[in-house]
């Protein structure tokens, strides 16, 4: 399936097929299934998001309400910790969400909505379970959801000494565990195919606390990789606050194809995007939500 009307933008929201690949993405990246102990086992999908997303979170649960008849979930603030969780738990809300993902997921993490399917099918829902997606990367919004939960963008700056030219680096790094803990499946087969997309080398990167799990990396820095990752972006637009840093990454790729970077002028716009890029950021526009 191609798109190729830059009409669709962020339209994302209103096609079902792109919008079920870009949560798939998004869940695969930040997400979870969760059980709570009521009169039976009862599934709660949920997406994790820093604080800051919150008016992306409450656009999602906005547009999960949107197709359904009852209240389909919330989105909690956590008290001390810098997040907030998008949690699905109606009976009509997961079984949306899963009609919405269902034959498009792509990693081992996919194995967590058997959990659901099977609460659902005791509810008297018949639904079956589809295989992992094995469609091209390009061909749909997955990655730009999985970029949303795991991907950064960022810029490098070394300065002027003497002769030395100004030197600047867009970078894009994407990451990720190398299996899944709850069954040991490798990440190998979805992240060799980004790879391949990007025409880059797969990367490890060993964990340095034994407790946590070593990582596949994902860098982007070429100027052909970069054009590859910006024209998909373009057609399959982030929905986070990404959206911006991306924007001004862009903008920086953009100097620096001019070779605009190497000017005093031009050094300074840089370092000016750079400091309200991702941490730094302390203004978000969310317009991009309503195209």
């Amino acid at each position: 399936m191609r798109y190729k009307n830059k009409k669709f933008k962020h339209a994302i929201y209103k096609n079902k097929f792109i919008l079920g690949s870009y949560l798939a993405g998004l869940w695969e990246g930040d997400g979870c299934v969760l059980m709570k102990q009521q009169q039976h086992f009862k599934p709660t999908i949920s997406i994790t998001f820093h604080k800051n997303q919150g008016v992306f979170a409450e656009k999602l649960l906005q547009t999960f309400s949107s197709q359904c008849k009852e209240k389909v979930g919330s989105v909690h603030y956590h008290k001390t910790r810098q997040a907030c969780y998008l949690n699905i738990y109606s009976k009509e809300g997961l079984l949306n969400f899963i009609n919405l993902v269902n034959g498009k997921l792509r990693t081992p993490k996919a194995s967590q909505m058997d959990v659901v399917i099977n609460w659902l099918i005791k509810q008297g829902v018949n639904i079956k379970k589809l295989p992992l997606c094995s469609a091209p990367i390009n061909e749909d919004a997955w990655l730009t959801g999985f970029i949303d939960a795991d991907g950064s963008f960022g810029i490098r700056q070394t300065f002027k000494k003497e002769k030395i030219k100004q030197q600047t680096e867009c970078e894009f790094i994407l990451v990720q565990r190398m299996y899944y803990p709850k069954t040991g499946k490798s990440y190998f087969e979805i992240f060799s195919k980004i790879a391949d997309y990007f025409c880059v080398k797969l990367n490890t990167l060993k964990a340095r606390n034994p407790k946590a799990l070593d990582q596949y990396r994902i860098k982007i820095s070429s100027a052909k990789s970069k054009k590859i990752l910006r024209a998909y972006l373009d057609i399959f637009p982030l929905l986070s606050s990404k959206y911006l840093d991306f924007k001004g990454w862009s903008e920086v790729d953009n100097l620096m194809i001019k070779k605009h970077h190497y000017t005093d002028d031009g050094a300074i716009k840089i370092t000016k995007i750079k400091k309200a890029m991702n941490n730094c950021r302390t203004e978000f526009n969310w317009d991009h939500l309503d195209l």
